[in-house]
Order: C-alpha cells, then sequence, then structure tokens
C-alpha cells in the first residue's frame, strides 16, 4: 500500500512538472515574439493586425505621434504626417513581427507591442522622421532607449516636430517671431522724419510683432495643446521663452517711442497747417484790399475823365454864339438873325450845322 501511494505521488509530481512546463511554454509563446499582417492604419501610432486567426489593434510601444483621432483633443502639429508616414511604411498585406514587453494591453484593450518590419524598429523610425517622441508608460520601457536616440537624431538634423521649415513646429514658430521681431526693431531708426502715414504703418507691424510674441509664450509656457511640447527639451523651452520675452520687451519700448514721435509728427503738421491757414487768409486779405484800392483808382480816374469832358464841352458851348456871327458876316453879306442849329461831335469840341 505504501508502495502504491508512494508511485501515487511520484507521478501527481511528474503530472505537475510536465502541466508547468507546458504553462511556461505557453506563455513564453504568449509574450515572445509573433508574426502578424497589417490590416490597417488607425493613426501615427496605431495599427490594425491579424494573426492566429484573430483581429487586433497594436499600439506601438514607447512612442507618442501627434493626435489626429481622439475627438477630445484638437488636431495636432503633424499629426495627418505621422499617420501618411506610418501608411506608407505598413500598407495592409505587410507582414510585421510583434515584440511584447511587461504588460501586453493597455486600459483600451489594445495590444502594445514593438512593431519590426524586417529588421527596422518602426516605433524608432517613426521617432527618427521627427513624427513622435519617446515615452514611457510604467511598467513598459523595452524600447524606450531606442526610440530617444532616434528622438534625438530627429532634433540634430531639423526633421519633422524640429524642423524650422513646418509652420506648425515650435522652431518654425520661433525663427518666424525672431525674423518679424527683427525687422520690427529697425523700425525706429528708420521712424526718424517720417511721415504720420509711415509711422502708422510702423506701428501696426511692431503692434503685431508684439501680439505675435505674446501668442508664442503662451504656446511655449503650455497654452496651446497643438503642439506637442513634449518633444523639446526644458532647457529649450526655457531658453525660448526667455528670448520672446526680452524681444517683446524691446518691441513694445519701439511701439511707445513711434507712437511718442508720431504725437510728435501730428503736432507739427498740425502748426504747419495752422500757419498755412494763416498766412492764406493774410494773402487773401492783402488781395482784396488791392482790388478794392483798384476799384477805387479807377472810378477815380473815370470821373475826372468826365469832369474833363463836360467841362470841354460847356466851354464849346460858351464859344458858339460868336464864331456863328463872325461867319455869317464873311459870306454874302447877309445879316443872320438866328444862329443854326448843331451837332456836336464827341468831346463837345467840334459841330457841324443841321436843320432846326
Amino acid at each position: 500500500m505504501v508502495g502504491i501511494l508512494a508511485r501515487h505521488k511520484i507521478l501527481v509530481a511528474v503530472i505537475a512538472v510536465v502541466l508547468l512546463a507546458t504553462a511556461g511554454i505557453a506563455t513564453a509563446r504568449a509574450v515572445g515574439p509573433l508574426m502578424a499582417t497589417v490590416t490597417g492604419v488607425v493613426d501615427g501610432d496605431t495599427i490594425d493586425v491579424t494573426y492566429r486567426g484573430k483581429d487586433s489593434r497594436v499600439r506601438l510601444l514607447n512612442v507618442d505621434t501627434p493626435e489626429t483621432v481622439d475627438p477630445d483633443e484638437p488636431m495636432q502639429c503633424l499629426g495627418p504626417e505621422a499617420t501618411a508616414f506610418l501608411e506608407g511604411m505598413l500598407p495592409p498585406g505587410t507582414r510585421v513581427e510583434l515584440q511584447h514587453d511587461k504588460e501586453r494591453h493597455d486600459q483600451y484593450g489594445r495590444e502594445l507591442a514593438g512593431v519590426f518590419l524586417d529588421d527596422t524598429l518602426v516605433n524608432a523610425q517613426i521617432a527618427r522622421e521627427g513624427l513622435g517622441i519617446a515615452v514611457v508608460y510604467p511598467p513598459n520601457d523595452r524600447f524606450y532607449d531606442e526610440v530617444l536616440a532616434a528622438q534625438n537624431e530627429a532634433e540634430a538634423t531639423g526633421h519633422g516636430l524640429y524642423s524650422t521649415e513646418i509652420d506648425c513646429t515650435i522652431p518654425a514658430q520661433v525663427a518666424a517671431f525672431e525674423e518679424t521681431a527683427e525687422q520690427a526693431e529697425t523700425f525706429v531708426a528708420l521712424s526718424e522724419d517720417a511721415s504720420i502715414g509711415r509711422l502708422d504703418r510702423y506701428g501696426a507691424k511692431t503692434a503685431a510683432a508684439i501680439a505675435a510674441g505674446h501668442t508664442l509664450l503662451g504656446v511655449l509656457n503650455g497654452d496651446d495643446d497643438r503642439r506637442p511640447l513634449l518633444a523639446y527639451t526644458a532647457g529649450y523651452l526655457t531658453g525660448k521663452t526667455r528670448d520672446v520675452s526680452r524681444a517683446v520687451e524691446r518691441l513694445t519700448a519701439n511701439a511707445q517711442t513711434l507712437e511718442d514721435r508720431r504725437v510728435a509728427e501730428v503736432r507739427r503738421v498740425e502748426e504747419l497747417l495752422e500757419r498755412q491757414r494763416v498766412e492764406r487768409e493774410e494773402r487773401a486779405a492783402r488781395e482784396a484790399a488791392r482790388q478794392v484800392e483798384e476799384a477805387r483808382q479807377r472810378a477815380e480816374e473815370e470821373a475826372r475823365r468826365q469832369a474833363e469832358a463836360e467841362a470841354a464841352r460847356q466851354r464849346s458851348v460858351a464859344r458858339a454864339p460868336s464864331s456863328a456871327s463872325s461867319s455869317g458876316s464873311s459870306s454874302s453879306g447877309r445879316t443872320s438873325t438866328s444862329a443854326p442849329c448843331r451837332r456836336y461831335a464827341p468831346g463837345g469840341k467840334t459841330w457841324t450845322p443841321m436843320p432846326c
């Protein structure tokens, strides 16, 4: 009986060992690499695959790309580009290898894995293009170092989120502001003896630069979640915040200088216009006085001529009888008893006889 019990215990032990070994093999197989076929791309860091007869949604480990599909989040900078990159790299039908870490699924039921295309870690390649950043969601950190190294490459080469040529990136926003601020800072020197219109243009451009600076400061301080600030080091953000703040302060002082010069120019122009108005009125008054004087002189001259003409006429009338008598006695010896009627020429100095 004892022998039977001993053999039974040995058999149970052997079965237990076999079961444990089988479970270990199954567990190792469950968490080990496996081949899958891509069926679609959800966004820049999530794909759909199928393997062993089942469909699975896979969230790439240790990389985070700008948001495009979250209904509670706005479209983030380069989010569509990250999705397009992954679609180009993993079109439907692509065979990939999935490698897992400590936790295989997240709270949303997505499978968590490093995705390999041949020998390329897709998670890291996304970061190398500047389309994602390295992240750790404990306890999974298996691929973090490789993704972070790829992110550093993107920063060094100015790719993606680190490019100054893509309008929505922080470096591009900073570069654009620096260019605007540099131009605006020349306006003070150019504004000496400038017209009011030009001062207005300088002031408007300076105000626009100040507004752009405040907007950028809000982004650098984390007010604008459309730009993933985690892509940039704290030192970079702190330094750019300091530089932008100083530029805004200089521009604000310049704006005040431009406004002071505008006020002075407006005052100068108003004074000039007032002097010109007074001078015009004085010239008009002098011209009116001259015309009055000329009219008076013309009237006096006309009156003098008329008086002279009247005097001459009267003298002619006074001499007329004696002239007629002399003319009559020297003719045929007949004595005229009456003076003929006369027609006087203009001016009254000569006349001709006419029937009465």
